[in-house]
């Protein structure tokens, strides 16, 4: 696998009323292969209406998906199957507190491609449930 790769990224969720949201994303990111065998990517994000960018690095392996942004909205999100994690997402609005329980977290290497899933409830509180999925492709520039 090269340094440089292109990280797809697909988003579902489900709301407690119904309604899908669906979201993808698309660029390059740093890849490395960590020894213990993880695969770490490390990109900006660009937010739209606000002009900054945001560091994201995301690790990979196969039981556990972790997505870290620094700067104004900071985030830890772990999705490791069959555990509760809790974080909580800071924005300049002030701290959302979550909890995520994973169900499912999967990784399958094909050629020089990486695939990785995951399926999750997202607790907002309240009783506010998202049901969430995402998919991470990972390929090398070419």
């Amino acid at each position: 696998m090269t340094d440089r790769v292109w990280i797809t990224i697909k988003g579902e969720q489900t709301h407690p009323d119904g309604t899908v949201e669906k979201n993808k994303s698309r660029q390059q990111a740093d890849y490395r292969l960590l020894e213990d065998g993880t695969h770490e990517l490390r990109f900006e994000e660009t937010l739209e209406g606000y002009g900054k960018t945001i560091p994201n690095r995301i690790t990979v392996s196969e039981k556990c998906i972790t997505v870290e942004k620094t700067g104004n909205f900071n985030t830890n999100l772990v999705l490791e199957a069959g555990h509760l994690n809790s974080c909580g997402y800071d924005t300049e609005f002030g701290m959302i507190p979550m909890d995520i329980q994973t169900q499912q977290v999967s990784l399958l290497t094909v050629d020089t491609n990486i695939h990785a899933q995951a399926r999750y409830e997202l607790d907002m509180g309240n009783d506010y449930k998202v049901e969430c999925k995402v998919s991470i492709k990972i390929e090398p520039v070419v």
